[in-house]
């Protein structure tokens, strides 16, 4: 199914300012799409095979193929609509 991976990393404020308005999405649109988070820090290879440059950056994947990307929105309806777009729903 949709799944939406946040590229992140806890010492990014713009990160950390984003995590409730993701926890409310997350919340909203669970059971459609899974959201799941990768730490840059941790995980620098699957970021640099990604071609993740900045964080937060939202990748989305429907049947393992990559099909949208977005970089953070500051309020949660657009971060709800920028993940929600790839999947047309």
């Amino acid at each position: 199914g949709p799944i939406v991976v946040e590229f992140m990393s806890f010492g990014c404020p713009h990160c950390r300012a984003m995590q409730p308005v993701l926890a409310s999405v997350a919340a909203k649109l669970a059971g459609k799409i899974a959201v799941y988070q990768v730490s840059v820090d941790a995980e620098p290879a699957l970021a640099a095979s990604h071609q993740i440059t900045g964080v937060p950056t939202f990748v989305m994947y429907q049947n393992g193929r990559i099909v949208g990307r977005a970089n953070a929105a500051p309020q949660a309806a657009g971060l709800e609509a920028a993940l929600k777009k790839p999947f047309g729903i």
